[in-house]
């Protein structure tokens, strides 16, 4: 059940192309959850779960951000809540602990859970820095990305991080020119080996085509052009060559023939 849980969780952390804007947009994601939890005290489940799993896919590129982990963990003790609602109480108790991994929150208030829920939690809280530690094996695409787990930098490229409790981790990794990733992997306790992978997906590439140069077309005055000059010589040799012609012309003698 656990691991069907963490493969759901996985499922909604996978991301889709990072938009060109703020990481997170709080108040819309705060708006998400304050629905999640109305449609959790109506008991609407299904509802409750639609409304953390866009929470979810929405904070999920924010690998770093404060903010958003801290609202992510709340969506995780949502889940939770929905999960001990269900009778699932183990998987509860993997969510409660991954929400404590981002964000140590406080004890909930006893208004708002009821008793079993906050005796589990508290379970989860002092028994979260006696779990045994295992190993976390990570191959990452491409190899100069950021790799975060539980919101705390773990290196860069594909590492074996040690020391790592067993149970439910959020794991992140962002690089430039690439979609951020985060998903939930199942750490285990020792001789057992804990091995995944993320391959970043390269974002589109926007390449700015510069306009071709555009001819502009220049009239010049008329008289810095040939053809008025050269229709004026063509006049003028006109003129000249007539004139020439007429004065070499013989004076002509008129002839009448008639009675004298």
């Amino acid at each position: 059940m656990l691991v069907a849980a963490a493969c759901a969780l996985t499922a909604c952390l996978a991301t889709s192309p990072a938009p060109t804007r703020a990481c997170v947009d709080e108040h819309s994601a705060r708006d998400l959850l304050a629905a999640g939890i109305a449609s959790f005290d109506r008991l609407e489940r299904e509802v409750a779960l639609a409304k953390v799993h866009d929470l979810e896919e929405m904070l999920a590129p924010c690998v770093a951000d404060t903010r958003a982990l801290s609202l992510l963990a709340e969506s995780y003790l949502l889940r939770g809540r929905l999960e001990h609602l269900a009778g699932a109480f183990d998987a509860a108790a993997e969510l409660f602990a991954l929400a404590l991994r981002l964000d140590g929150a406080g004890n909930p208030a006893e208004e708002d859970w009821p008793p079993p829920v906050r005796q589990l939690y508290a379970r989860v809280r002092a028994e979260l820095s006696g779990r045994a530690f295992g190993a976390l094996t990570v191959r990452l695409v491409p190899e100069t990305a950021e790799l975060f787990l539980d919101g705390q930098p773990a290196g860069v490229g594909s590492r074996t991080i040690t020391n790592v409790g067993a149970g439910l981790h959020h794991l992140s990794a962002r690089a430039r020119g690439y979609d951020a990733m985060a998903v939930v992997v199942d750490v285990h306790a020792p001789p057992l080996l804990t091995e995944t992978s993320l391959f970043l997906r390269p974002q589109p590439m926007q390449v700015a085509l510069a306009s071709p140069p555009q001819a502009q077309i220049v009239a010049s005055p008329w008289y810095e052009r040939r053809w008025p000059w050269a229709l004026v010589g063509g006049v003028l040799l006109t003129s000249a060559v007539t004139w020439a012609a007429l004065e070499r012309r013989e004076p002509t003698v008129d002839i009448v023939i008639g009675r004298p």
